[in-house]
C-alpha cells in the first residue's frame, strides 16, 4: 500500500462484545455463519459510508462538506473482511491531505526543479502550459471578446497555428540529467486590447498560443495554450507575467477528517448488527 493508506479497522468500543468476539476465534466459522456475515456487513456499511461522504455527501455531526469531490478518491476506498474482522481503506494519494490537511505549499521552489526545468542565467526556471477554454467552458474559459477576435484573425488568415513537431531533441535540465523535449513550429502570439496605463486588459491570456492538435481522422482542433515561466530565484517578469507571482502559492487546508465521522455514524448501527449475528449462532 502507498505510504498515505488511511484504514479504519472493525473493532468493538464495548469491552464485553470485543471480548465475546475474541473469545469465539476459537470456534470454526462454519458454526458462526451469521456472525459472519454481520461482519461483512459492518464493513459493507463502513466502506458506503465513507464513499458518500467522499463523494459531497453531508455529514451528520459537523457543517464541514467535501466539496472538491474527487472520483478517483472515492473508487479507491475498498474493504476486506477476515475471519471474524473487517477493514476499510483508501491508498489513494490524496488520502492523508484530505483527511489531515496540508501546510502552504510555495510550487515556485518545486516547479522549477522538475524533470522538465531548465538551467538559465538567473537559474533553475521552468515553462508551465496553461490552458484555456473556450468561452462557457468549465474549465479556464477566456473572455468571449477574446475568443471572438482570435477566429477572426484565423478567418482572415492574420493568426497561425503552433504545432507540435515529430522531431524531438535532449538537452539537460536544471539538474543535469538529459531529457527528450519536443520541437514546436510556432504561430502567433496573441496580443489584446491594452486597459488603464497601457496594461494588457486580459492579462491571463496575453501571448496565448493556438496549437493545431488532431481531433481523431483526419479532422483537428485548436488547443488554447499560454506560457508562464516559474523560476526559483525569481527573475524581472515580462510584462505578460506580471501579477502571477501569488498564483503559485498553494495555501493550507484543515483537514476534513472524514474517517473521524464514519467511525463516530456507524458505531451504533455496526453494534447493533454484530451483536444480533452473534446472538443467532449462540442463543439455540
Amino acid at each position: 500500500m502507498a505510504e498515505s493508506m488511511i484504514q479504519i479497522n472493525i473493532a468493538p468500543s464495548d469491552t464485553a462484545l470485543g471480548d465475546l468476539i475474541a473469545g469465539l476465534e476459537m470456534v470454526s466459522t462454519q458454526k458462526l455463519p451469521n456472525t459472519v456475515h454481520a461482519i461483512k456487513m459492518a464493513t459493507a456499511i463502513l466502506e458506503y459510508t465513507w464513499k458518500s461522504y467522499a463523494m459531497g455527501a453531508p455529514i451528520p455531526g459537523t457543517s464541514i462538506r467535501l466539496h472538491s469531490v474527487r472520483g478517483a478518491y472515492a473508487k479507491s476506498i475498498k474493504r476486506k473482511s477476515g475471519r471474524l474482522s473487517g477493514a476499510v481503506w483508501s491508498d489513494s494519494p490524496y488520502a492523508a491531505s484530505i483527511e489531515e490537511g496540508t501546510e502552504a505549499l510555495d510550487l515556485k521552489k518545486i516547479i522549477p526543479l522538475g524533470p522538465k526545468s531548465r538551467m538559465g542565467k538567473n537559474g533553475p526556471y521552468t515553462i508551465v502550459p496553461m490552458r484555456h477554454g473556450t468561452p462557457g467552458a468549465l474549465s479556464a474559459p477566456m473572455p468571449q471578446q477574446v475568443y471572438s477576435q482570435i477566429l477572426k484573425l484565423i478567418a482572415q488568415k492574420q493568426f497561425a497555428k503552433s504545432t507540435v513537431s515529430s522531431n524531438t531533441y535532449q538537452t539537460p535540465n536544471a539538474s543535469g540529467q538529459m531529457v527528450t523535449r519536443n520541437k514546436v513550429n510556432w504561430g502567433t502570439s496573441f496580443r489584446g486590447p491594452k486597459g488603464a496605463g497601457g496594461k494588457p486588459k486580459f492579462p491571463d491570456v496575453e501571448g496565448m498560443t493556438v496549437f493545431n492538435v488532431p481531433s481523431g481522422g483526419r479532422e483537428t482542433r485548436g488547443q488554447y495554450v499560454t506560457f508562464r515561466v516559474v523560476s526559483l530565484n525569481k527573475p524581472k517578469q515580462s510584462k505578460a507575467q506580471k501579477g502571477w507571482e501569488g498564483s503559485w502559492v498553494v495555501p493550507s487546508r484543515q483537514g476534513y477528517h472524514l474517517t473521524r465521522y464514519v467511525v463516530a455514524n456507524t458505531r451504533e448501527i455496526i453494534a447493533q448488527v454484530v451483536r444480533a449475528g452473534i446472538t443467532m449462532d449462540l442463543l439455540p
